[in-house]
């Protein structure tokens, strides 16, 4: 007697059915096992390395203590794009205000505020876009 595909001998399943089922479910496994390992395998090498980040973390930090503020914002620029933390994009725009470049400043500074970056920092950047927005104005008075 066969009910879906499972064959009923005096009420058990036959013991091929059970070699069958338990190779599927092996095969299963090493499929899984493969996609998993070959999923997190990618990853580990599409994610930058933390080492490596840290390393440009600390020279941008140096670099903005230096004050040298264009090579700061390309590598907080660098740091954001790989890690999606906000402080980086804030860091960025800030150096970019410090260089007096006002339009990328404005467009890091708004890209903050919109992703809903957190309290005080984000109240430092609404009021540093009012200061670009009042230089800009002023520029176009003069």
């Amino acid at each position: 007697m066969s009910i879906y595909g499972v064959h009923l001998m005096g009420g058990q399943v036959s013991t091929m059915t059970m070699i069958k089922t338990h190779s599927l479910l092996w095969s299963f496994r090493i499929v899984m096992g493969l996609y998993i390992s070959t999923t997190l395998w990618g990853a580990a090498l599409a994610a930058p390395s933390t080492s490596s980040m840290a390393s440009v973390q600390k020279a941008a930090l140096q670099a903005y203590k230096s004050r040298e503020y264009a090579k700061a914002s390309k590598l907080f620029k660098e740091l954001y794009r790989e890690t999606k933390k906000p402080i980086y994009l804030f860091n960025h725009g800030l150096c970019e205000y410090l260089s007096q470049n006002t339009e990328p400043a404005r467009i890091a500074f708004e890209e903050f505020v919109r992703i809903g970056a957190p309290g005080a920092t984000k109240d430092k950047a609404q009021s540093l876009l009012e200061q670009i927005g009042k230089a800009v104005s002023d520029e176009k008075l003069s």
